[in-house]
């Protein structure tokens, strides 16, 4: 088995546009499942071949 990266989403930070957050920690309770915006939703750009597609 291999990884491979198939898409890049620009300006995402880590806790993935404030849908997770080092306190508390997720788990399978947290967050509490609520309709979000989610920051790669429309914004991922392809890869292939390891290189971003226009």
């Amino acid at each position: 088995m291999a990884s491979s990266t198939v898409a890049f989403v620009p300006q995402v930070d880590q806790t993935f546009g404030g849908t997770f957050s080092g306190d508390p920690s997720p788990s399978r309770d947290y967050p509490p499942c609520e309709v979000r915006d989610l920051p790669w939703i429309g914004n991922a750009v392809p890869v292939v071949n390891g290189v971003l597609q226009n």
